[in-house]
């Protein structure tokens, strides 16, 4: 069974390195704590709204090419930040560990995923994004809790409702 030995809290997330990934499930604070970092941010679904001329949160049907574009850029310009030693936080979802490792392997970056549950996430989106994205959101925040696999080279950031970014017990 893993286990968890590498909680944190917000104090100890000053990025350490030139690279900090935030992950996590829509509504679980990525783009909070990214933001109250200071560092720049290159948050995927800002780069989506942007490639495809919707507001943030909203997706268009059929988009492979979109998705395949967009990241593309996404990658490209981690690697930019990376071999430059430009500090940076990046934004994604990436339920998946071998994703994340991807971020650890190739970029040595610090990796902080919050756990925030499908509950507090669900009652966040419907407390502060429009409608029109809850089911789109509500759809994703479950999927990602399926997919999800933890990793004990993750950083857990516990974000519950009502309260700035803690230490998970």
């Amino acid at each position: 069974m893993l286990t968890r030995s590498r909680y944190c809290d917000r104090h100890s997330l000053a990025p350490t390195g030139v690279l900090t990934v935030v992950c996590g499930p829509p509504c679980a604070g990525k783009s909070t704590f990214a933001e109250s970092t200071g560092l720049p941010v290159l948050d995927w679904d800002i780069g989506y709204a942007n490639a495809a001329g919707v507001p943030i949160h909203v997706r268009v049907p059929n988009d492979s090419a979109i998705r395949a574009r967009v990241e593309g850029a996404f990658r490209g310009e981690v690697v930019r930040a990376a071999t430059q030693g430009t500090p940076m936080v990046v934004v994604r979802t990436a339920p998946r560990r071998q994703t994340r490792d991807y971020y650890r392997d190739h970029f040595d970056a610090r990796v902080v995923v919050c756990e925030t549950s499908a509950g507090d996430c669900l009652e966040r989106l419907h407390r502060t994004r429009p409608a029109s994205s809850w089911r789109m959101c509500e759809d994703v925040i479950r999927e990602w809790w399926a997919s999800y696999t933890m990793s004990d080279r993750d950083e857990i950031l516990g974000v519950r409702r009502g309260f700035a970014p803690s230490v998970v017990a």
